[in-house]
């Protein structure tokens, strides 16, 4: 016993060993290429958010700007005939708009032919930040000629001008929003233009790449290895970058003739034609193969770029792949440790029980269960053993009582069945001496006992019927089914009409009902001589008639029987012609549920109804079993849900 156990012990601690080996190889590769897309879709993240919130800032200002302008349209066109006005205008533009640094409302050539030829109201911030107003034009200032003017002049609206620098040496460019004013002709008679300097855009995105570069996971943090961000105007030239000298002098077509890297000559021409990518692009930038995020800017005609070395995005992937694999290691060490102490302690006192399992299970109930030390799982497990000893003596004994018993309860239901049973009809045709009414009827419960009912008898010539289903199943339901079907009899052996014999029948019922059972139910009274019908619906679903087409019943629906002892009930009469069947059911026949839970329905029920009519025997019996089979092939393997009782009268007349 002792070498049995000794051996599964050895057996299972060299396949925990070799299954962590598994687990260990497999997981360096998987943490690697794991932290390594993790790393990667983080920077994809982190620089898209980086590029949504630059261009959103910059369209912020953009329009902050270009909005502050087209506000003044207006005010401009009416002080057309103030020239003095506009230097006014001009100072409102620049003081209420932190972002403008000067505004100029440029006239074409002699519009106001005392000012002269040239004629720019001008007003700007000076050092210290106050506007002052000034004129501007002349033959050394000749905007006349100027392309921006040109071009804002043949514009329908406004418009941001090409970056430029004011004056030589400057580290940021200007960029000026250009507005063509009209006179009441619809003439363009001058230029607004408002002038930006980008030196807060260079700012911030300087602030940015040094916080991308501070918090890098790159091995060399170097100048060669640190990201930066640019932007390019619409023919690539420089309007923001790391470089100083680069913007406005230097155009990204002069390093593309430099390099033979097609993919960095397509990626180029997408920023160009507005496109965007936040899925990097791995292109060689200087030599270092690196990665390339960009979109296009709103409100302008540029393009922002950011370009990381692809060592600061995979080194990262790869340092916390290590630290992973690490953590992995040591948490791999610790489980096959408690493994391997936990089997060898658990494996004694199972081998032990294992036999006194194996005595068990032959039928000895008292062998002898080992003693167990430490109280943890094996140690319940023979407590559970040892109640088990205990307990299956005396469970055979119950099992024994417990089928004799079940055996007493299912005699003594099939005695509830077969009295049940006996109270409905069962003799069919049950006037055979009759030749002016045929009646065929069936009820199948869904348990043994059930409580739908059907009756019929007849009496001075008439015939008297009904049909009713008690809610609930069981021997509850089947209780009330008896008690409706002694009073129906009692009551409508002495009541004048259906509506009289329903009314009594649902006092009787109200009276004691603690267990709020309820019964809908419907009630008919047919003269065999005449044909007409009388009738009383108590929330039961209306019959059919089934004569040369099939037609529902008009019924008033009434409240279930059992519910109100004070409600008057309506009676309704119609009168039958030869041959028409009168078809009444239970809700167990549309209620009737496939395997799928679809419920057959009533539209089934008239396609069964139709059905019959093409049948070439037409009577009570086959009007049954034909609707009966057609519910048959509708619910399939399905078990029955409902009792289900049909009931069909055909009056034949005499």
């Amino acid at each position: 016993m002792f070498k049995r156990k000794k051996t599964f012990a050895k057996r299972l601690t060299r396949w925990i060993i070799l299954m962590l080996l598994i687990l260990m190889s497999a997981t360096m590769f998987f943490i690697y290429y794991v932290a390594k897309d993790v790393m990667t879709d983080e920077n994809e993240h982190h620089y898209k958010t980086v590029l949504e919130n630059t261009n959103n800032m910059v369209s912020h200002i953009l329009s902050e700007v270009s909005v502050a302008v087209n506000n003044n349209e207006h005010e401009i066109k009416t002080a057309l005939g103030k020239p003095n006005e506009m230097f006014n205008i001009a100072q409102r533009i620049v003081e209420k708009n932190e972002r403008i640094r000067s505004c100029g409302i440029s006239f074409i050539a002699n519009y106001y032919p005392r000012k002269g030829r040239w004629f720019i109201p001008f007003a700007f911030k000076n050092e210290d930040g106050i506007v002052e107003k000034k004129v501007m034009g002349g033959k050394d200032y000749d905007y006349l000629n100027a392309a921006w003017f040109k071009e804002a002049l043949e514009a329908k609206e406004g418009f941001w001008s090409r970056p430029f620098f004011e004056h030589s040496g400057d580290k940021a460019p200007l960029v000026s929003y250009l507005f063509p004013v009209r006179d009441s002709k619809g003439r363009v008679v001058a230029v607004v233009g408002a002038d930006l300097s980008l030196d807060w855009l260079t700012e911030t995105l300087k602030e940015q790449d040094k916080k991308d570069n501070a918090t890098s996971w790159a091995l060399e943090q170097t100048k060669e290895y640190s990201s930066y961000s640019f932007i390019l105007d619409q023919d690539g030239t420089y309007i923001v970058h790391p470089d100083s000298k680069r913007i406005l002098n230097e155009n990204i077509d002069n390093y593309l003739a430099t390099t033979e890297d097609t993919l960095v000559h397509k990626v180029i021409a997408k920023m160009k034609r507005g496109e965007k990518s936040f899925k990097e692009e791995d292109v060689n930038i200087d030599n270092i193969p690196s990665f390339i995020f960009y979109a296009p800017m709103k409100g302008a005609r540029w393009s922002m770029g950011i370009i990381v070395p692809s060592i600061t995005v995979r080194t990262g992937g790869i340092m916390l792949g290590i630290m992973l694999l690490i953590v992995m290691g040591i948490m791999l060490l610790i489980i096959f440790v408690f493994c391997r102490i936990t089997i060898r302690r658990a494996t004694k006192p199972l081998v032990r029980l294992a036999s006194s399992a194996d005595e068990m299970a032959s039928g000895n109930f008292n062998a002898e269960l080992p003693t167990i030390k430490y109280k943890d799982e094996i140690w319940q497990l023979r407590n559970s053993f040892a109640g088990m000893q205990q307990s299956l003596s005396q469970y055979m004994e119950k099992l024994k009582e417990t089928t004799a018993a079940k055996a007493t309860i299912e005699n003594e239901l099939k005695i509830a069945h077969n009295l049940q049973m006996a109270m409905l009809p069962k003799t069919f045709p049950p006037f055979p001496h009759r030749k002016d009414i045929d009646i065929y009827g069936s009820l199948s419960p869904a348990k043994e006992v059930g409580g739908d009912l059907f009756d019929y008898f007849i009496k001075d010539e008439k015939l008297y019927f009904c049909v009713g289903d008690v809610s609930g199943k069981g021997i509850p339901a089947a209780l009330v089914m008896t008690v409706t079907l002694a009073l129906f009899h009692t009551i409508a052996s002495h009541a004048p009409n259906p509506s009289i014999i329903v009314q009594e029948l649902s006092k009787m019922l109200t009276k004691g009902n603690d267990i709020m059972m309820f019964v809908t139910f419907f009630m008919g009274e047919l003269d065999l001589k005449t044909g007409r019908l009388r009738y009383c619906n108590a929330g039961h679903d209306a019959p059919y008639l089934i004569g040369k087409e099939v037609t529902t019943l008009p019924c008033d629906s009434n409240i279930p029987l059992g519910v109100m002892d004070n409600w008057e009930y309506t009676i309704q009469e119609t009168t039958i012609e030869k041959n028409t069947i009168i078809f009444l059911y239970t809700d167990g026949l549309n209620e009737a549920e496939a395997v799928n839970q679809e419920l057959f329905g009533k539209e089934n029920i008239m396609q069964a109804l139709n059905q019959y009519l093409q049948l070439e025997e037409k009577n009570p019996r086959s009007l049954i079993e034909s609707t009966r089979a057609a519910v048959r092939e509708f619910v399939g393997e399905a078990e029955q849900s409902d009792d289900m009782t049909m009931l069909a009268i055909q009056y034949k007349c005499d």
